[in-house]
């Protein structure tokens, strides 16, 4: 059994569907509450760009929870449709999409938030205002946060 510390520090999604307890593989991949204890490398399948733009957390996630309450609407992921959106932003745009690799589909309800948020927290992890990106890369799809300049 996981200790109660263990699961309370996993996140939940909450959805139309009821809520999920997302598991991560522990050390490394769980969801950092202090900063100063964060894994010199993110996780497998997770690529961060670690140039560019810089954007504040909460402005990535303003842009990841619309794109993918839509792709959800749509009716998810599907093997060849790719889905991809630009945010303005200021000067700034961010670019969140999702590209499916072969997958008959993918269940973007629960997946989606967590998955584009994985670039966001387990790269540049020195504060949460100077984010910069990038992609996460499944089985079945690769995802991708990209904040750009106009």
């Amino acid at each position: 059994m996981r200790p109660l510390a263990t699961i309370l520090s996993a996140p939940l999604l909450f959805s139309s569907h009821g809520f999920a307890l997302v598991a991560r593989k522990p050390a490394a991949d769980v969801l950092l509450t202090d900063i100063n204890n964060a894994p010199s490398k993110p996780p497998e399948g997770v690529h961060c760009y670690n140039s560019g733009v810089m954007m504040n957390r909460t402005v990535l996630i303003a842009a990841i929870d619309p794109f993918c309450d839509q792709l959800f609407h749509d009716g998810g992921l599907f093997r060849n449709d790719a889905a991809e959106q630009a945010v303005p932003e200021g000067a700034h745009h961010i670019i969140v999409s999702a590209q499916p690799k072969g997958c008959s589909a993918i269940d973007a309800d629960l997946m989606c938030k967590v998955l584009l948020r994985l670039p966001i927290d387990d790269c540049n992890t020195e504060g949460v205002g100077f984010k910069q990106g990038g992609t996460v890369e499944t089985e079945c799809a690769i995802w991708r946060v990209d904040p750009n300049k106009w």
